[in-house]
């Protein structure tokens, strides 16, 4: 199978509203702020943590969040927009699901966007690049990745789903 121009490919439903997929991503971003303040983290780890939310690229950055500006081509590597899409396409919904339905994705969006940037630190860490790691110091970011893993299962375990599903 050849990567490339997917652009002859069509969406099997109708095209996902780019407002209201702005409005979910700003859902999950105030899901992640009240969740993360939620949590007793110490302030050193804390200010890693939000500085790695917040770096371009990442959900928190993203100007269609933060002011309001229509979705971009960047936008798309926010992992939390991916869930949203994913949840949208298997749920067979259009303009990104009922108000009810959609909101059972945001938990798992926000574990995603958590998770990924956990990833992206520890892929800066491995290359020795990246603009936190001269800030902050490997060991500090290391300490805040992990924070984000584990941050990120909490998310799931918010998740609305019958007992015995969170036990996977």
């Amino acid at each position: 199978m050849q990567s490339g121009d997917d652009s002859h490919l069509s969406w099997p439903f109708p095209d996902p509203d780019g407002e209201i997929v702005r409005q979910r991503l700003s859902a999950v971003s105030n899901y992640i702020a009240h969740f993360i303040d939620r949590q007793a983290l110490p302030y050193e780890l804390l200010t890693v943590i939000t500085a790695a939310l917040k770096q371009p690229q990442k959900l928190l950055a993203s100007p269609a969040v933060t002011s309001g500006m229509p979705l971009q081509r960047s936008d798309g590597a926010i992992w939390a927009l991916h869930v949203l899409l994913m949840h949208a396409a298997t749920a067979h919904c259009d303009s990104i699901c009922a108000p009810d339905d959609w909101a059972l994705a945001v938990p798992i969006a926000a574990a995603a966007e958590l998770l990924g940037t956990a990833l992206d630190i520890f892929d800066d860490v491995q290359d020795q690049d990246g603009d936190l790691i001269i800030i902050y110091g490997v060991p500090m970011m290391i300490n805040g990745a992990m924070a984000l893993c584990e941050l990120g299962r909490l998310a799931l375990a918010d998740m609305r789903l019958p007992l015995p599903l969170r036990a996977f």
